[in-house]
């Protein structure tokens, strides 16, 4: 059949299952024999398939397919007459043409049907279940080929306190129960079944196992085994953000303390979910301390690259000390990502302030946007550049007292990076364009933002993100002072400059900028945020040694102090006796 007429064939969307797959007897470099695709449709002619890696036109493959009766495959020969990238999604489109429908002599052929892997009526299981429904599609395939089904009889351990952990197991069917042996004597911890996940700390850390794991009925469960977890998300990034959900579930779900600490912290409350992250509420495990710990998601957390990176940057964000910047308090590595753990703030965030008021008042935006550029100028003498300022990462507690969130953090990966969330609406000109950004990127949002606080819209609020970009591009941004007729000359001065497309044009730096900024600001207010910036703290240290330690305690005392003289911090020591 010619290409025209094969075209106009009606393409069916898969029935039950949209799931099928290849055998790649001459596939692309490093993939499996086997593997599941995504099926986007088909006819009795060809098929519409997606997958992270593709076939070159002109290769001859084997597709199956599940057959109507929804219990075995049915196979076809086919040939690729197409294939497309798409890069945003990091796989590949193909056309598939069928040669004569369903093959003869595939008996010969090894089949992908078989006791160990996934059938046509295990798909809906498995496609349903809470894990592979958390993460795309494509990755969900990707996982299908790496299961293996295992069974077991009622009093039969699944898993072994103290073995190793190398194995996860999805429940399809039957109940097992999970015991500890401690001192002697076993105890109950809790009962799964069908849809629960058993051992997935062996993928997150292969420690040996904390219990035992016992059938209390005939049992059919699916094994992730750790090794060739690995290898294929390595190959294919997407299956990481399984991962993610693994460690999301455990927090979520899991009764034992233990099984929710982070470092010298335990989650306690999920507290909203991100482009990149997952936040969480935490406490000290021995002080009176509450966190806010941020997870990364594993698909930026696993990228080596990103990782090196990250750890640079994050030793040096540690150490910013300033009151308009929330304080980066530990950095933890577990469980394959990286989880940040800060202070605690009450109050909302300045996206939030913004939604119930509709827009500032002169006088308060120029509060706020002092304290923010204030932060700003500090970070950047530190050769730190935000690179995602917004209203969702200001966040405003009482007393009008403002912190920037997520500093240096959102896009560490690249400058260039438009991943995240909101950031469009945002972004600098030259980070669009994929060019080297610096402090001017900060300055531009910075500008954008302040816009967006007088005039209690965005200057670009069209939705499509696509044509916000183009307009940051090519038109400059309105002019405030048209809509807000009270606005102060040096903010709406500063605004226009700091929003200038070209880089260049905008102030040289934060420290002008602000010279603007005080220029506008009401004396109240100035003064106001001088007596914050400016508010003495105090703190006591008490140190008991005993007295062959005094050379030693003085040589540290004179480090503390010269190291504290940098910081701006006066010292006043006192040497008490005790009998």
């Amino acid at each position: 059949m010619d290409e025209d007429n094969r075209r106009k064939n009606p393409r069916l969307a898969p029935q039950g299952s949209s799931v099928g797959i290849v055998r790649y007897d001459e596939g692309p470099e490093q993939s499996p024999p086997l593997a599941y695709v995504e099926v986007l449709n088909f006819s009795e002619q060809g098929a519409l398939l997606r997958s992270p890696t593709g076939m070159e036109k002109g290769q001859s493959t084997l597709v199956f397919l599940p057959a109507p009766d929804g219990e075995s495959w049915r196979g076809f020969r086919g040939e690729v007459v197409w294939a497309r990238a798409d890069r945003e999604r990091e796989v590949t489109l193909w056309g598939l043409s069928f040669r004569g429908g369903e093959p003869e002599g595939l008996e010969g052929i090894s089949l992908p049907a078989g006791e160990g892997r996934p059938e046509p009526r295990d798909l809906g299981f498995l496609l349903g279940s809470s894990l592979l429904q958390a993460i795309p599609r494509t990755a969900a395939c990707n996982l299908l080929g790496c299961l293996e089904r295992r069974r077991l009889e009622p009093g039969e351990l699944l898993v072994e306190q103290g073995g190793a952990g190398d194995t996860l197991y999805l429940i399809h069917r039957g109940r097992c129960e999970v015991q500890v042996a401690q001192n002697g004597e076993v105890h109950q911890v809790a009962s799964l079944g069908p849809g629960d996940v058993v051992g997935e700390m062996a993928v997150l850390t292969g420690e040996p196992r904390l219990a035992n794991v016992e059938a209390l009925t005939p049992m059919e469960v699916w094994a992730l085994d750790k090794v060739r977890f690995e290898e294929m998300a390595r190959l294919q990034p997407d299956l990481r953000l399984f991962l993610t959900e693994l460690v999301t579930k455990r927090f979520d779900e899991s009764p034992v303390t233990a099984d929710r600490e982070v470092g010298r912290y335990i989650i306690k409350q999920k507290q909203g979910v991100g482009g990149w992250s997952t936040v969480y509420r935490g406490r000290h495990k021995s002080l009176p301390l509450d966190v806010a710990i941020k997870m990364l998601k594993h698909d930026m957390a696993m990228e080596p690259e990103f990782l090196t990176r990250f750890r640079q940057e994050a030793s040096t964000i540690a150490r910013l000390n300033h009151p308009n910047i929330v304080r980066v308090m530990d950095i933890e590595e577990l469980y394959k990502t990286v989880f940040i753990v800060m202070e605690y703030l009450e109050g909302m965030s300045l996206k939030s302030l913004l939604k119930s008021r509709g827009r500032l008042s002169p006088e308060l935006a120029l509060d706020y946007l002092v304290q923010v550029a204030a932060g700003l100028e500090y970070a950047h003498g530190k050769g730190i550049v935000h690179r995602d300022v917004k209203p969702d990462n200001i966040f405003v507690q009482s007393g009008d007292h403002v912190k920037i969130l997520d500093f240096g953090l959102a896009c560490a990966a690249g400058m260039e990076d438009l991943n995240v969330a909101g950031t469009p609406w945002y972004v600098p000109p030259e980070q669009i364009a994929r060019k080297p950004v610096d402090h001017r990127a900060d300055m531009y949002s910075l500008g954008i933002m302040a816009y967006e606080m007088v005039t209690g819209h965005l200057p670009f609020p069209e939705e499509d993100q696509i044509r916000v970009m183009e307009l940051h591009r090519e038109q400059d941004v309105p002019d405030p002072g048209l809509e807000v007729p009270d606005l102060p000359e040096a903010l709406r001065r500063f605004i226009l400059t700091c929003c200038a497309r070209d880089p260049e044009q905008r102030y040289p730096d934060l420290g002008r900028a602000l010279e603007d900024l005080r220029a506008a600001s009401s004396h109240e207010s100035l003064e106001r945020h001088e007596t914050l910036r400016h508010r003495q703290r105090m703190a006591s240290l008490f140190m008991l040694y005993s007295e062959r330690r005094q050379p030693a305690v003085t040589q540290l005392l004179e480090e503390f102090m010269e190291r504290a003289r940098e910081l701006g911090v006066e010292v006043y020591a006192a040497d008490y006796r005790t009998n």
